[in-house]
């Protein structure tokens, strides 16, 4: 005699095929409302900005070949260097110039007052 826990028990199909049309599911409608708000359709404003962004980098990888190329404004000698003429020299003279301040009054109004002040600036002198 076979023991209960030796018994195999046949699927009953007619049972599995009902209970598998009768699993529950999304209403169609608010599943497509669903993913139009976890999955918005792209703007005209993300398309602008990956516009942009491909053009910043399409042109910073052109200035960079162009001056591995040995050329453009990144190049070394490519620029005028900031060097005195032979003979000369860059000194700091202090000047007493007219400058404006900004002056509060006792009644709050504020007004624009002259003063001489010593200003400081490069010049460059040659011999």
């Amino acid at each position: 005699m076979a023991s209960p826990d030796d018994t195999t028990h046949e699927p009953n199909e007619a049972i599995e095929r009902l209970l598998r049309a009768a699993a529950p599911g999304p209403d169609a409608r608010w599943a497509a409302d669903l993913e139009r708000q976890l999955l918005p359709a792209r703007s005209s404003r993300t398309q602008r900005w990956r516009f942009a962004l491909g053009t910043s980098v399409g042109l910073a990888v052109a200035i960079v070949a162009v001056t591995l190329a040995g050329a453009g404004p990144l190049a070394s000698g490519g620029g005028d260097d900031a060097k005195a003429k032979p003979g000369c020299e860059t000194v700091f003279v202090t000047e007493i110039r007219p400058t404006g301040q900004l002056r509060r009054d006792a009644d709050g109004t504020v007004r624009v007052e002259t003063v001489r002040q010593p200003v400081v600036r490069e010049v460059e002198r040659c011999r």
